[in-house]
């Protein structure tokens, strides 16, 4: 059995080799683009829509065809199709941006053409011990100027929050009921890793 796994462990390594070799030129252009917005490895073109935004973690396309775009350190901007960024919107939750914390994903309703709802999960501290945190789901309404969030309703919190910065988790997901989904990271603790498997939690 053990011959047979360091065979295809050199199996899966050759594969990888012979792809760094094949696209060594390309993967170095992708990698270090040139001036130019535009860069294309094999049939896929990556093309720079904006600039300026500081570990953008996640987006989510509006019914205008503009962006909600996540920046970990806590800002929410919207990307117009022309490129244009927004300046920072206002009512974003204080985030605990240490580590992989931060503001994680955004979510637009299933209605948001109608109620302008949208979710953020976000890492949030104790306010009793700021050197514990946790994730953090909130419900927002999007102002008709898109400027700022109103109506802010904390929907999830982690409980009990611990003493680490990573392994926050933070997807969201909405299925076709329109039931929300979240991801939790087991959060970087042995003590953490082990409850994920315990049905009696």
């Amino acid at each position: 059995m053990m011959r047979r796994e360091w065979l295809l462990a050199g199996v899966v390594l050759a594969a990888a080799l012979a792809t760094v070799l094949r696209y060594d030129n390309q993967l170095v252009a992708a990698l270090i683009p040139p001036s130019s917005a535009e860069v294309v490895l094999d049939d896929l073109k990556v093309v720079t829509v904006a600039q300026r935004l500081e570990h953008p973690w996640s987006l989510a396309f509006l019914p205008d065809s503009s962006m909600l775009v996540t920046e970990r350190p806590g800002r929410l901007r919207r990307l117009l199709a022309n490129g244009d960024l927004s300046a920072p919107i206002a009512g974003v939750p204080v985030v605990a941006a240490e580590g992989q914390g931060g503001l994680f994903d955004v979510l637009p309703d299933r209605d948001f053409a109608r109620n302008r709802s949208l979710f953020l999960s976000y890492a949030e501290a104790d306010a009793a011990d700021p050197a514990r945190n946790g994730l953090a789901v909130v419900r927002a309404v999007l102002s008709r100027d898109g400027r700022r969030l109103e109506q802010l309703r904390v929907i999830f919190r982690q409980w009990p929050k611990v003493v680490s910065s990573g392994h926050f988790g933070g997807r969201l997901v909405l299925d076709r009921g329109g039931n929300l989904f979240v991801t939790l990271g087991d959060r970087q603790i042995d003590s953490e890793r082990g409850k994920a498997q315990d049905p009696q939690r």
